[in-house]
Protein backbone atom coordinates (compact mmCIF):
# COMPACT_ATOMS: atom_id res chain seq x y z
CA UNK A 1 0.00 0.00 0.00
CA UNK A 2 1.19 3.52 -0.80
CA UNK A 3 0.22 6.67 1.06
CA UNK A 4 0.66 10.09 -0.56
CA UNK A 5 0.83 13.45 1.16
CA UNK A 6 -0.05 15.23 -2.06
CA UNK A 7 -0.72 14.47 -5.71
CA UNK A 8 -0.57 16.97 -8.58
CA UNK A 9 -2.04 16.87 -12.04
CA UNK A 10 -0.50 18.12 -15.29
CA UNK A 11 -1.78 21.67 -14.69
CA UNK A 12 0.31 22.19 -11.54
CA UNK A 13 3.28 24.52 -11.93
CA UNK A 14 6.68 23.83 -10.40
CA UNK A 15 6.14 26.85 -8.14
CA UNK A 16 2.87 25.39 -6.84
CA UNK A 17 4.57 22.05 -6.22
CA UNK A 18 7.49 23.77 -4.46
CA UNK A 19 5.18 25.78 -2.22
CA UNK A 20 3.22 22.65 -1.22
CA UNK A 21 6.21 20.32 -0.76
CA UNK A 22 9.78 21.63 -0.47
CA UNK A 23 9.27 25.16 0.90
CA UNK A 24 8.56 23.84 4.39
CA UNK A 25 11.77 21.76 4.14
CA UNK A 26 13.76 24.90 3.33
CA UNK A 27 12.29 26.70 6.35
CA UNK A 28 13.07 23.69 8.54
CA UNK A 29 16.71 23.54 7.41
CA UNK A 30 17.17 27.26 8.06
CA UNK A 31 16.27 26.50 11.67
CA UNK A 32 19.09 23.93 12.04
CA UNK A 33 17.15 20.97 10.66
CA UNK A 34 18.17 18.53 7.93
CA UNK A 35 15.87 17.55 5.08
CA UNK A 36 15.68 15.62 1.83
CA UNK A 37 13.47 16.29 -1.17
CA UNK A 38 13.08 13.00 -3.00
CA UNK A 39 11.35 12.40 -6.33
CA UNK A 40 10.39 8.86 -7.26
CA UNK A 41 8.32 7.62 -10.12
CA UNK A 42 7.94 5.94 -13.46
CA UNK A 43 10.14 6.91 -16.39
CA UNK A 44 8.62 9.87 -18.19
CA UNK A 45 6.45 10.95 -15.27
CA UNK A 46 8.10 14.38 -14.91
CA UNK A 47 10.59 13.95 -12.08
CA UNK A 48 13.49 15.68 -13.86
CA UNK A 49 11.23 18.43 -15.18
CA UNK A 50 9.90 19.14 -11.70
CA UNK A 51 13.26 19.00 -9.94
CA UNK A 52 15.42 20.69 -12.60
CA UNK A 53 12.98 22.71 -14.71
CA UNK A 54 12.54 22.47 -18.47
CA UNK A 55 15.50 22.61 -20.81
CA UNK A 56 16.00 23.29 -24.48
CA UNK A 57 14.37 26.73 -24.63
CA UNK A 58 10.95 25.59 -23.47
CA UNK A 59 8.76 27.80 -21.30
CA UNK A 60 10.75 29.29 -18.44
CA UNK A 61 9.83 27.59 -15.19
CA UNK A 62 12.44 26.95 -12.52
CA UNK A 63 12.63 23.52 -10.98
CA UNK A 64 12.43 22.80 -7.26
CA UNK A 65 16.23 22.97 -6.86
CA UNK A 66 16.42 26.52 -8.25
CA UNK A 67 13.35 27.63 -6.30
CA UNK A 68 14.80 26.24 -3.06
CA UNK A 69 18.20 27.85 -3.69
CA UNK A 70 16.60 31.24 -4.38
CA UNK A 71 14.50 30.92 -1.23
CA UNK A 72 17.50 29.91 0.91
CA UNK A 73 19.69 32.79 -0.25
CA UNK A 74 16.85 35.32 0.01
CA UNK A 75 16.20 34.29 3.61
CA UNK A 76 19.89 34.15 4.55
CA UNK A 77 20.62 37.55 3.01
CA UNK A 78 17.66 39.08 4.84
CA UNK A 79 18.72 37.70 8.22
CA UNK A 80 20.51 39.82 10.79
CA UNK A 81 23.68 37.73 10.82
CA UNK A 82 27.20 38.65 9.84
CA UNK A 83 28.18 35.41 8.10
CA UNK A 84 26.52 32.25 6.86
CA UNK A 85 27.66 29.01 5.30
CA UNK A 86 25.18 27.32 3.00
CA UNK A 87 25.82 23.68 2.07
CA UNK A 88 23.71 21.64 -0.27
CA UNK A 89 24.15 18.49 -2.29
CA UNK A 90 22.46 16.96 -5.30
CA UNK A 91 22.39 13.32 -6.29
CA UNK A 92 20.67 11.65 -9.18
CA UNK A 93 20.38 7.91 -9.30
CA UNK A 94 19.13 6.06 -12.32
CA UNK A 95 19.19 2.41 -13.10
CA UNK A 96 17.35 -0.49 -14.38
Amino acid sequence: MFVFDEAFDHNATNLQIYQRTAKSLVNFTLNAGKATCFAYGQTGSGKTYTMMGPGGGKQQQDGLYALAAADIFAQVSGASITAAIVRASYARQTGG
